[in-house]
């Protein structure tokens, strides 16, 4: 995803060829670089609607894995799983 259309997902009217304004969209594997499982991914999720985090998702299709994804804000995916971390609760 470019720096537009994350603007974009984001909802912002900010255009601008820099990335110092706009956060990272990612999905829970890549932040974590393998698989969440539903449960995480449930709780991730309900965690960002709680917040009124805003998501982006796509269809992705590979050996392992085949329908859609959510994606989050990378500060988001930070400060979630920096709060889980102090409370040693990390599900893997």
């Amino acid at each position: 995803m470019n720096t537009k259309e994350t603007a974009q997902v984001m909802g912002s009217n900010w255009t601008s060829n820099s990335t110092d304004n706009i956060d990272i969209m990612m999905s829970v594997y890549d932040y974590l670089g393998k698989p969440a499982g539903r449960k995480l991914g449930k709780e991730v999720y309900e965690a960002s609607k709680t917040e009124k985090i805003p998501t982006a998702s796509k269809q992705v299709s590979n050996p392992k894995y085949e329908g859609k994804i959510i994606m989050y804000p990378k500060s988001f995916l930070d400060k979630y799983f920096k709060k889980e971390d102090n409370n040693n609760k990390l599900p893997f």
